[in-house]
């Protein structure tokens, strides 16, 4: 499961200004082995044998699993309901957002220079964690614009 993180009334904000992005897509069940392609799948559920998806994507969401979400928002410092949803001011999220990436990143392995690798126990990646910030900020600035609430579930 997913989490997604979004500004309070988003969706609505994005059809009344035109920022909503009608995006199509060749489906998954038009590929073949070894990336050919094929005829598409009369039996697909995503495409009905049409071979290409449309959705509607919406500027300021952000999904994340469920466990990176959970990880990200504690290295925060976070209230964590059980049920994984809730909201925050944009400047408290920006004012949050203001830490070190190394906070948010899981350990790395204390062996890296003799095996050349990184062994993973739990957590986020470095790569991860910057990718969340930049997002976040962003929609913690835009939030804040508008006068709404980070929300998330």
């Amino acid at each position: 499961m997913s989490i997604t993180i979004t500004i309070q009334n988003n969706r609505e904000y994005c059809h009344e200004n035109t920022l909503v992005k009608h995006v199509t897509e060749a489906c998954s069940c038009t590929e073949g082995f070894e990336g050919q392609k094929v005829q598409p799948d009369p039996a697909c559920p995503y495409c009905r044998g049409h071979g290409s998806t449309s959705e509607k994507r919406y500027p300021y969401e952000l999904n994340i699993a469920q466990g990176n979400f959970a990880s990200l928002w504690r290295s925060l410092g976070l209230t964590l309901r059980e049920d994984l949803w809730g909201h925050i001011d944009g400047r408290t999220l920006l004012r949050v957002l203001a830490v070190p990436v190394e906070r948010l990143t899981r350990p790395e392995s204390q062996d890296q220079e003799d095996t050349g690798g990184t062994i993973i126990d739990a957590g986020i990646s470095r790569f991860q964690a910057q990718r969340y910030i930049d997002l976040l900020k962003a929609l913690a600035d835009e939030a804040s614009r508008r006068e709404e609430f980070v929300v998330w579930g």
